[in-house]
């Protein structure tokens, strides 16, 4: 593990420079690049505001705005798509850079921190417009925003683990990332974003508090939504999740490497 590091240390001029291509060939080849980022949660907010808005809104416990249910809703799609996207794209990211790993033109440690990177860039401009769109619709606490910094970086740590193990077996197996994106469909039900944990059943509630993404959505929707700031003990499961993800996916990467090249 100090290997990777010491290589991606050594090469963070060129994954910044990955990155940053990355958005700059999507603005030479879309005027609206910046809104088909933001587009389909904000779709998805709208679709739940309109049809679920008048049954759960009562559901929302301690919530004055009129606007508290699409709050609740982007809250929780903003956590949800930065762990997605992490997943999503570390988990194709060796299939995608193929020619330039079998070339050996970088260490293979970069395209997954250069998926990484651009999945926390896509998340920054979708909690910037989140932030805008509560400042206007309701009261924000800055304390309370501040206190979801670490909630961020479990989030990403606990994508990105799942996604490089994924992602490493995808290389041998082309059906990893099938699977993998079905389970995805149905982790996203499976956490109380589009629904407050209030509308289900005692025994749901207990089942679903296994979900290690749920403390990180919790966490963003009472802080967006009510003004609490995040707490600590909460986090620990999905911290300690993340960090078992992320070493397992380490081990395993470090023992495909030398076979990834012929896999490809």
């Amino acid at each position: 593990m100090p290997i990777v590091f010491r290589q991606l240390y050594a090469y963070r001029d060129f994954i910044r420079r990955a990155i940053v291509n990355d958005f700059r060939l999507r603005f030479v080849r879309s005027r609206f690049a910046v809104f088909w980022v933001i587009a389909q949660p904000l779709i998805q907010v709208a679709i739940f505001a309109l049809i679920l808005s008048n049954v759960l809104d009562a559901r929302l416990l301690g919530v004055a705005s009129k606007f508290g249910y699409a709050i609740h809703v982007l809250a929780g799609l903003v956590i949800w798509g930065l762990f997605a996207e992490c997943v999503s794209r570390v988990s194709t990211c060796f299939v995608d850079h193929a020619n330039s790993i079998k070339k050996i033109l970088y260490p293979r440690a970069c395209a997954p921190a250069i998926s990484i990177g651009i999945a926390i860039c896509n998340f920054a401009i979708l909690a910037a417009l989140t932030i805008a769109f509560v400042l206007i619709a309701a009261e924000l606490d800055f304390m309370a925003l501040i206190s979801l910094v670490p909630v961020v970086i479990i989030t990403a740590a606990l994508g990105s683990g799942l996604g490089l193990i994924v992602g490493t077996f995808n290389v041998f197996m082309r059906d990893a990332w099938q699977v993998a994106n079905a389970v995805l469909q149905f982790w996203f039900w499976f956490t109380p974003i589009v629904y407050p944990m209030t509308s289900i059943s005692a025994d749901t509630a207990s089942m679903l508090r296994w979900n290690p993404v749920f403390p990180l959505v919790d966490a963003a929707q009472n802080a967006l939504l009510r003004g609490q700031a995040a707490s600590l003990e909460p986090l620990l499961y999905p911290a300690a999740v993340a960090l078992a993800l992320c070493a397992s996916g380490f081990f395993i990467f470090r023992r495909a490497t030398d076979e990834m090249a012929d896999a490809l």
